[in-house]
């Protein structure tokens, strides 16, 4: 019999990493977990760090991450993504220890049954539906939202995607004054042809002690840091992780898996370890009997595009996972139209998590056979995200002359009746948006950098503009004079033209598809159980699965196809 290093091996160590490295542990299996970033330091020292006025997760030259596209995000010397599509893909993500979890907004809600049948329920070109149910997966939903705490409505709208088998193990963040302004205008109104309604946003955010953590106390940092930890992060499961048994190595970058060509089994994964002082150390091996790759929709396919399987009868590389050829393919986003603007009375933002409500009824609406569906994020935190206030507000104000307690009367007048809605359509698969390798290596593993090749569909386009009527229409009812234009810059990247208009998008944070899942091998990279198709003992999780996005941030749904996956695994690994 072979002997192995472990189990498992689990490349990644964000949420979909470290539910699956939970799960294996607490099942008596031997599981490494290989993370590319930095360990998780104390969190006071990320709190001291942000409340110094710096961003708290330092970069890491081992493992460099994506950044906000800056106006130069052409030139691929100044940023981490190779940026060669028409457009700029405009989300970032963390390489370290609890990956982006460690500055998500925490929300967490399911997507809609419709979302998994885009393609039989819609006749949508280029789309496609899912080799799996709502019913299917939601037993896992279930799971999903014991197992990182979520708090919820069960009778709102936003909640209500579907059956529920149990209720929210919490109840819902309160709404917030502002919220409840814009459900008294807004509740029962005609908008864009579509009745709306103001509904509180499922999130995974404590409002009673939950897993050992205290309930929210509204503090405004929540984003990136949760001061007091009632927000989920992923370093909360990859503790319980190692506390069963886990092991976890950090600075390992991943530079490929090893594969039998005979068996067509992954065999290794080959990773450099990298210093403190960020020289390489060592290359190194590592054997298992399973392989999960949770490295995110950008990260995961770059492993697998370094990965050489075999040579194909025309002299080209195959390589691991990619016999259908979608390796890469099919990267998706929701990108989000940010609408803000200036109400007649105080609303008071700047208070509290950064989103309590949202308004889920355009979700799947009738036009969404011809167009885009979207949720909208009602935010807490006034113009933060499109304008950098309140600290723009009062830079401007200053350029007036305003000192002293003028100047505090004036901040106070504006910042108090600032508003902003975040509409996030959601994204067809398109073939050609893509990841590759860059030509660009990092300096100092040799590793190739991402190449991203990003577009968007005139699907998502024409949901994009609808997005922006609805928000126009929802000022006006509301009477709030409108900012939006603000934002909107053709030097800023995100600007494009759609049918004579310009307009500003911006990345949410979602990256999806790049392996999708499928019924069949020809057109899919992983079947619905998120097994390689080429390869039966290596599995790729994350939203990089997905072949659509939904119309709902992906990761309650990413952490339902983890679990799910994990209760397989340890079926299969322990016979």
């Amino acid at each position: 019999m072979p002997v192995y290093d472990f189990d498992v091996v689990v490349v990644g160590a964000g949420i979909a990493g470290a539910l699956m490295a939970y799960r294996l542990a607490d099942a008596k299996l031997r599981v490494l977990i290989i993370e590319a970033g930095d360990p998780l330091p104390r969190l006071q020292d990320w709190i001291d760090q942000y409340y110094s006025g710096a961003w708290p997760f330092k970069p890491n030259i081992a493992a460099p991450q994506p950044d906000d596209p800056p106006t130069t995000w052409r030139d691929p010397s100044k940023n981490y993504f190779e940026q060669a599509g028409p457009l700029p893909f405009g989300s970032t993500y963390e390489i370290r220890a609890g990956g982006t979890t460690l500055h998500w907004v925490g929300t967490a809600m399911r997507f809609l049954p419709n979302d998994f049948k885009m393609k039989s329920l819609y006749e949508i070109p280029g789309s496609r539906d899912w080799p799996i149910s709502y019913e299917e997966l939601e037993p896992w939903y279930t799971a999903a939202e014991y197992e990182i705490g979520v708090a919820g409505d069960d009778t709102s709208v936003a909640s209500n995607e579907g059956r529920r088998s149990r209720p929210f193990p919490m109840p819902a963040v309160p709404q917030s004054y502002l919220d409840l302004q814009v459900a008294s205008a807004l509740n029962g109104r005609l908008v864009n042809g579509v009745v709306v309604s103001v509904s509180p946003t499922p999130q995974a955010r404590n409002t009673v002690g939950f897993d050992k953590r205290p309930p929210c106390m509204g503090n405004t940092s929540c984003f990136p840091i949760c001061p007091i930890r009632a927000k989920y992060d992923a370093s909360t499961t990859l503790v319980k992780a190692t506390d069963a048994g886990a092991t976890l190595w950090t600075n390992c970058v991943v530079r490929s898996v090893s594969i039998d060509a005979a068996t067509r089994l992954v065999t290794a994964v080959n990773y450099v370890r990298v210093a403190e002082d960020s020289t390489p150390v060592m290359k190194g091996t590592v054997t298992a009997r399973a392989f999960v790759l949770a490295s995110n929709a950008i990260e995961t396919p770059k492993i697998l595009l370094m990965s050489p399987w075999r040579v194909k009868p025309d002299g080209s590389v195959l390589t691991a996972a990619n016999s259908s050829d979608q390796v890469g393919r099919n990267l998706m986003d929701h990108v989000c139209q940010v609408s803000f603007g200036t109400t007649q009375d105080p609303v008071f933002p700047y208070r509290g998590p950064i989103s309590t409500s949202g308004i889920e009824s355009f979700r799947d609406d009738p036009k969404r056979k011809v167009r885009a569906a979207y949720r909208v994020e009602i935010g807490n935190e006034g113009w933060s995200w499109p304008l950098n206030a309140p600290i723009s507000t009062a830079e401007d104000l200053v350029k007036w002359n305003l000192f002293g307690s003028r100047l505090r009367n004036a901040v106070r007048e504006a910042c108090t009746r600032h508003i902003r809605f975040a509409f996030e359509p959601e994204s067809l698969p398109l073939g050609d948006s893509r990841v590759q390798l860059s030509d660009y290596t990092n300096p100092v593993t040799g590793i190739p950098r991402p190449k991203i090749s990003y577009r968007l569909s005139d699907y998502t386009l024409e949901g994009y503009a609808d997005s922006v009527k609805t928000a126009k229409e929802m000022f006006r009812i509301m009477n709030v004079r409108d900012e939006t234009e603000k934002g909107v810059s053709k030097e800023q990247p995100g600007y494009f033209e759609y049918k004579g208009t310009g307009y500003q998008y911006r990345g949410a944070g979602h990256a999806i598809g790049t392996y999708r899942m499928g019924d069949h091998r020809d057109s899919s990279v992983v079947d619905k159980d998120q097994r390689s198709w080429d390869h039966p003992n290596m599995y790729l999780i994350g939203s990089g699965v997905f072949p659509t996005t939904g119309t709902a941030n992906p990761t309650l749904t990413l952490a339902a196809l983890t679990l799910r996956t994990a209760d397989i695994m340890r079926r299969e690994l322990r016979a």
